[in-house]
């Protein structure tokens, strides 16, 4: 990669990062005026790649207090997976799968079953 290239990914970088803050303090912002799982559900995945510690406690925060918040359960079993966690994660599939069911909603369902089946694949 020559100079130019690398400079001009270091900028885009730089743009992403702001731009990344940015929805971070909107949703802070959002999450203290009007408390709800959407906002603590967007920030955990904002928050996934920086802030493990915080993003382990929104998942957590979402999982127990709002239990029915069906897109937690794809993303936080993916979280606790890659940190190495997989009894957590595939206890929070079988939860999902189980919560999901609940709702007929089929294909968010199938699609945490097929996530459930890769990660049983993967370990």
């Amino acid at each position: 990669m020559n100079l130019v290239n690398i400079e001009r990914t270091n900028n885009l970088k730089m743009v992403i990062d702001k731009a990344k803050k940015k929805r971070i303090d909107y949703l802070n912002k959002q999450q203290q005026k009007l408390p709800d799982p959407f906002n603590l559900y967007a920030l955990a995945i904002e928050l996934k790649e920086i802030d493990v510690k915080k993003t382990s406690r929104l998942f957590n925060e979402l999982l127990n207090i709002h239990p029915d918040y069906c897109p937690t359960y794809f993303h936080a079993a993916d979280f606790f997976a890659t940190q190495g966690d997989f009894t957590k994660a595939e206890s929070i599939y079988k939860k999902g799968i189980e919560t999901i069911g609940k709702t007929k909603d089929g294909h968010a369902l199938m699609e945490l079953k097929n996530a459930y089946q890769n990660f049983l694949f993967d370990c």
